[in-house]
């Protein structure tokens, strides 16, 4: 008896449920990829940030944390210098 009132109460939860979908972005008004550089010296992926924000101005991430798949390629500050 118990199993049969689980097995039908899993088919209804299974029916009601709808996978969730992830956000795409494709609403955003700025997209943050064009903010987003990759440095060929330091190997890492920085980002011009708004001053509200931070007061340096930009950002430098790890390297390894942000893949530098389809950023521009350009000196970060640092390297700059």
């Amino acid at each position: 008896m118990i199993d049969y009132i689980i097995k039908t109460r899993m088919s209804e939860i299974k029916s009601h449920h709808k996978p969730s979908t992830t956000y795409s972005g494709k609403f955003r008004k700025i997209k943050i990829d064009d903010f987003m550089f990759f440095c060929k010296k330091c190997s890492c992926v920085w980002a011009s940030v708004a001053p509200f924000i931070d007061r340096i101005k930009w950002r430098k991430y790890p390297k390894g944390n942000i893949p530098s798949y389809g950023k521009t390629r350009k000196k970060c500050p640092d390297c700059e210098l």
